[in-house]
């Protein structure tokens, strides 16, 4: 059963499977059959935006062996990050963050990685991220991510989703530093609401 913020889009399902030699990117409409990629010499990278679809996650956890508590943490966008680690695959769960410049928020998004030699299962809340750097390299070739495993592209992402917190964090900064301007200057009520406000995020 899903937990957080109900989402009415339909979820989608995009792959990217990949070898040294070649590459190819499809959308796919079911997930029956896919456990094959887990018996190829390809690493595939299936990405799954939305965590709402109980019946989807259901046909994933069959067709991968995914035990029923990784996919209930998974469908639970207020799970705690973790790492769990099974003989077949490791399971991580973390947040990705976002800075809004127009409200000074804080936006938060689950990401949820099953992580094998061969596959990559990545879950997030709604479309839209940070990793098409990621993807680009794969198609070109660029970098040693053609030639490793799933474990490698488990790092890369990550290395993004920690590189944005260092992002997040600098324009937290420049924010509290307005701000700071703001209170020298001529400090009001919606001064101290903008304080408030930033001490909670």
């Amino acid at each position: 059963m899903h937990v957080g913020d109900r989402r009415e889009t339909p979820v989608s399902v995009k792959l990217i499977d990949y070898d040294q030699a070649d590459m190819r990117e499809t959308k796919l409409e079911r997930m029956e059959g896919c456990a094959a990629y887990a018996q190829s010499n390809t690493v595939s990278w299936f990405d799954i935006d939305g965590i709402h679809d109980a019946a989807l996650n259901e046909s994933i956890g069959k067709e991968f062996g995914i035990h029923m508590l990784v996919l209930e943490d998974i469908m639970n966008s207020t799970s705690r990050p973790k790492i769990e680690i099974f003989d077949d695959y490791v399971f991580v769960t973390l947040k990705m963050l976002e800075f809004d410049k127009r409200t000074a928020a804080l936006n938060i998004e689950q990401l949820s990685l099953i992580v094998s030699d061969k596959y990559l299962l990545m879950f997030q809340e709604r479309p839209g991220d940070s990793f098409n750097s990621i993807r680009e390299r794969i198609r070109t070739a660029k970098g040693k991510v053609r030639g490793k495993n799933g474990y490698y592209l488990a790092y890369m992402i990550l290395d993004v989703v920690i590189d944005n917190y260092i992002l997040v964090s600098e324009q937290f900064a420049h924010h509290l530093e307005r701000i700071e301007g703001m209170v020298l200057r001529k400090p009001n009520e919606r001064t101290m609401q903008s304080i408030l406000g930033m001490r909670k995020e």
